[in-house]
């Protein structure tokens, strides 16, 4: 039989510009292992850059760089490495470089570069259920050797001392080099952030040194914020005096842009993200990852290719060793929305799912943003649509299939023909109303279909699934 595919009039911006928010995770060290690469090698970039092209289809918005080792990520491998010159140490930050400039090909420069220098077996406050800490862990990082390019680990010096600030000249130095590449680049600096606590926060002693060394830099925090207090003045600073540039929230982070009417909202001078931590798992149907997107607006914490590459005894387990945020934040995050293929990452289901819940809700942003200009009875009609997916949507929230009952691809299908009318563009076929009689092709192009329809050839805006396991 033929198959009709329903094409909108309405164009979806670049991925560089949606408005959206996307925190996916991505881990260097997995696909090191994974395919028996030197880490940072040009073998490993070709591997990197695979998975950040993906990254790019959703328009992430997000890049963690890994210094210390050890963290909740799994992390190995520094992205700064340090050089010894003489009796001290230098940061060397080619590696960080050359994937800030991928992540900058592919997703658009990234609204939050979290540099990871700190996790709570470092010693930390607990907050309502904080990971226990009975004896801090000394900090490590990655040393490279440059006559042979062979890497091994560093101990480093521990967070402030008596005396001077930095009294071993050893952190300020990094902290002042990557502030130095996110401005050559043309970036705002205050995009470059620490990271990262939990309901784990960072010592008084912690806090201080970083303040005194780096007093812009802000903190990347996953966390209940049980007791916490709220913005004040665009400003978020949480207990301890931690001012906060990336809020990763359960289930919250919602996008300000899809409630316009509410100008506080945009006042904020820091970004929150939405974790649907145990509503989503790896084995979730593909309905929910396409309605993660949907529900707030914003997604964090879900892992791009943390793949099982490290034995147990038993078997292989990921690098993705979460328990370390804690007991309650570490339930049910997908560690991996992409495949190992032969030559790097490549999408499966879920990711393709992911993407088309990401162009539905740049539509739904679009709707509420143009409407706003509207009146009487056009307003009300458009207003009603989106109220429907909100119905729809809130069936059970991500774990449902029942939207498909609902008519999902219907309401989508709809949605798109209002933003092309919005946009005075107009749209050939309607979902309710296909074409009489399917157009004849010739045999050469159903032949070629299967290529049509891969992931990357798709177009920007389409109503349907055309997707493969």
């Amino acid at each position: 039989a033929p198959v009709q595919v329903l094409v909108s009039g309405w164009t979806l911006p670049d991925p560089k510009d949606y408005v959206s928010h996307a925190g996916l995770l991505q881990s260097p060290d997995s696909l090191a292992l994974k395919y028996g690469v030197e880490p940072f090698s040009e073998e490993h970039f070709r591997l990197i850059e695979k998975s950040l092209a993906l990254m790019g289809q959703v328009g992430n918005d997000v890049v963690f760089v890994p210094v210390v080792h050890g963290t909740h990520m799994g992390h190995r491998t520094g992205m700064v490495r340090w050089v010894k010159k003489g009796p001290a140490h230098e940061p060397d930050f080619r590696a960080m470089e050359r994937y800030l400039d991928l992540c900058a090909r592919y997703c658009g420069p990234p609204k939050v570069i979290c540099l990871i220098v700190w996790k709570p077996q470092f010693g930390n406050q607990r907050r309502f259920r904080g990971v226990r800490v009975a004896k801090p862990e000394p900090v490590r990082v990655t040393q490279l050797d440059p006559r042979t390019g062979r890497m091994s680990e560093l101990r480093a010096p521990m967070f402030g001392g008596k005396g001077s600030p930095d009294p071993s000249g050893f952190w300020k130095p990094m902290l002042d080099g990557a502030r130095e590449i996110v401005r050559k680049r043309g970036w705002d600096e205050r995009r470059l952030m620490l990271g990262q606590a939990f309901d784990s926060r960072p010592l008084p002693a912690v806090q201080t040194f970083f303040k005194k060394i780096a007093p812009a830099a802000r903190w990347v925090v996953y966390s209940h914020w049980n007791g916490d207090p709220g913005p004040q003045n665009g400003k978020l600073v949480i207990s301890g005096g931690i001012e906060v540039g990336y809020a990763e929230e359960m289930g919250g982070g919602l996008l300000p842009d899809l409630l316009p009417d509410r100008p506080k909202l945009r006042e904020r001078e820091y970004i929150t993200a939405g974790s649907h931590r145990i509503q989503v798992l790896t084995w979730s149907s593909p309905t929910a990852y396409r309605n993660i997107p949907n529900i707030t607006g914003t997604f964090c914490r879900l892992g791009l290719d943390f793949w099982p590459v490290v034995s147990d005894g038993t078997r292989l387990r990921t690098l993705f060793n979460t328990k370390i945020c804690g007991p309650w934040l570490y339930k049910a995050h997908p560690v991996a929305i992409v495949a190992p293929g032969p030559d790097g990452a490549i999408p499966t289901v879920r990711f393709q799912m992911l993407r088309e819940g990401v162009q539905e809700t740049e539509a739904r942003i679009f709707l509420v943003k143009s409407i706003r200009k509207l009146g009487g009875e056009q307003k009300r009609r458009y207003t009603e649509l989106l109220n429907e997916r909100v119905v729809a949507r809130r069936v059970a929230g991500v774990l449902t299939q029942a939207q498909i009952s609902l008519d999902w691809l219907g309401l989508t299908s709809r949605m798109y023909a209002a933003a092309g009318e919005l946009a005075g563009e107009k749209s050939q076929g309607r979902w309710h109303r296909p074409p009489r009689r399917a157009i004849a092709l010739p045999e050469q192009a159903v032949q070629a279909s299967s290529t049509i329809l891969r992931p990357r050839a798709l177009p920007n805006s389409i109503s349907g699934s055309c997707t493969s396991p």
